[in-house]
């Protein structure tokens, strides 16, 4: 719900405020890319001075070139994420951050691409209803957006791999206002914990100071007695971004539930004396039987002698 409520006020905005001042950028905004590799561009906005609280960055990309193959929110200055999609020649990401938000050249995101082209170009554009919202007052202060244009080619030459990122000794530590996440990587990179309710997340803090030892407080939208799913994410200098496995957490407390009415018990019932049955069952035999041979005497006795 709280998605949906942010996107319908960044789209509600894009056309209101005569003050034009922030901009949105690609980087790298050029390069040449052989066929089946890998483009990865990184989408900022610069504020240009202003305080800003949301930012929805839409653009287009050729189909017949590119593959999109995922987004991230990783490292972003978007602590609350309510769009991140792409897919048949469209990518958004649309997000904000409370009050007083941010301000500044911020990063807000990374789209990846498939090269599906071994010549010619292809061309990154933002689109029209992309939106810049200044904190005091909401009003869209997007004026600059920026291009990319990129190269391919049949072959480049294979860079040297080099080892992968790793991420280790993940913990988090609730108290009754906030969570501390805290983990460790083997190479100095930026620190994101993406958190909610389920596997979804939707919620995110993040950090763009390159660290081993990484290390945020979590304190938005935290109810005690809930736990919360979370997953925390480093990206290197060089581009690679590793993922945690999901956890959990839950922050001290519960919801005090009703104590249920007290039950009144009911009389117990009770068990026949089985002696008496038996003794009653007797008695009333051995009266049946002795009846039978009375009147069966008297009858006999009554009756008149055959001649």
């Amino acid at each position: 719900m709280k998605k949906s409520l942010l996107l319908f006020t960044i789209i509600s905005f894009i056309h209101a405020g005569p003050s034009l001042a922030a901009g949105l950028y690609f980087s790298p905004t050029g390069g040449t890319y052989a066929k089946g590799s890998t483009l990865k561009v990184n989408l900022g906005v610069n504020t240009s001075g202003e305080n800003v609280n949301a930012v929805q960055a839409n653009f287009s990309y050729p189909t017949d070139k590119l593959q999109f193959t995922s987004i991230s929110a990783g490292g972003s200055a978007l602590t609350i994420i309510a769009e991140r999609s792409g897919g048949g020649g469209y990518v958004k990401l649309a997000g904000g951050t409370p009050n007083p938000g941010f301000s500044g050249s911020k990063h807000l995101g990374t789209a990846y691409f498939k090269v599906l082209s071994d010549s010619g170009t292809a061309a990154l554009n933002f689109m029209g209803d992309s939106a810049v919202l200044r904190n005091s007052d909401n009003q869209n202060v997007l004026a600059g957006q920026g291009t990319a244009k990129f190269n391919f080619s049949a072959s480049l030459p294979s860079p040297t791999p080099s080892a992968p990122l790793q991420i280790s000794d993940v913990s988090a530590s609730p108290t009754l206002s906030d969570v501390s996440i805290s983990w460790t990587t083997d190479a100095k990179s930026t620190s994101v914990v993406e958190y909610g309710l389920d596997t979804r997340y939707g919620l995110a803090t993040s950090s763009a100071q390159l660290t081993t030892n990484h290390q945020l407080s979590l304190t938005l939208f935290l109810l005690p007695g809930i736990t919360y799913h979370y997953q925390v994410k480093s990206s290197d200098g060089t581009g690679v971004e590793v993922t945690s496995p999901d956890l959990t957490f839950s922050i001290p407390g519960t919801t005090t539930a009703p104590s249920p009415s007290p039950s009144i018990p009911l009389p117990a019932r009770p068990r026949p004396d089985l002696t008496w049955i038996i003794v009653s069952i007797g008695l009333i035999a051995t009266i049946a039987i002795g009846t039978s041979i009375f009147l069966w005497a008297k009858f006999k006795k009554s009756r008149p002698p055959i001649l």
